[in-house]
């Protein structure tokens, strides 16, 4: 699987396939010129830093998904915490 292969799957999940606004076909890397959608980049990135073309096609999947389900996780921390102190404020202001 090339870098390419693994940003284009990972777009076409995505809205609008936005992943490929960071990402320049002909040296195979991250666009840093692109602007718009940060998460859309965050995913671009991480998919680059977890590429390894020694690893055959499932286990760069195997890597790929593990490193995103742990940024996910990482997210749902932050919004359980925000979630949290929203019940917090909203029950203050209901006082």
């Amino acid at each position: 699987m090339t870098k390419t292969d693994l940003i284009k799957l990972a777009a076409s999940g995505y809205p609008d396939e936005f992943i490929l606004e960071y990402w320049n076909e002909d040296d195979e890397d991250i666009d840093g010129c692109a602007s718009g959608d940060t998460l859309a980049k965050f995913i671009a990135i991480e998919l680059m830093e977890t590429m390894d073309v020694e690893l055959d096609d499932v286990d760069q999947l195997e890597v790929a998904i593990y490193k995103l389900r742990n940024a996910r996780d990482d997210l749902d921390g932050v919004i359980q915490v925000l979630e949290n102190e929203q019940v917090v404020l909203k029950n203050r202001r209901s006082k």
